[in-house]
């Protein structure tokens, strides 16, 4: 007997509380930040944009009249990097948080402002707890 294939599905996280958190604001500079911790669990970058902006339309951070979201987070498959789309007036900080989920969609430690960013290095969201095995 031989075993020709092995199909197994796996659910290890590769957002936790170590990687989940997401700060943006609208608005004048005195505004706060808004922090969107995302529950532990294993996303996709499609999943990851779907959350933030989710609670972002909760928190009234929507532009209804347009049916737009302020802040989008797409991949570009063509370089494997992720693009950070955000409207003007709103700000994305990759910098302050210690739990940021920044390296995992590529960027580096920046405040992010209005227009077409992408990131620096490829989207890396596998579970880095668990390369190598």
């Amino acid at each position: 007997m031989a075993l020709v294939n092995l199909e197994s599905y796996y659910s290890f996280p590769n957002i936790t509380a170590k990687n989940n958190n997401f700060r943006y604001k609208s608005g004048p500079e005195n505004n706060p930040w808004v922090d969107i911790n995302i529950p532990e669990g294993c996303y996709e970058l499609a999943d990851i944009n779907d959350y933030i902006q989710r609670t972002m339309k909760e928190k009234g951070h929507y532009d209804a009249a347009n049916d737009e979201y302020c802040i989008t987070i797409q991949p570009n498959s063509n370089t494997l990097k992720s693009v950070l789309t955000i409207t003007p007036g709103y700000f994305v900080d990759f910098l302050e948080p210690d739990n940021s989920i920044r390296s995992d969609l590529g960027f580096r430690p920046w405040v992010y402002a209005e227009g077409y960013n992408e990131s620096e290095q490829i989207v890396n969201i596998v579970s880095k707890q668990f390369e190598g095995y």
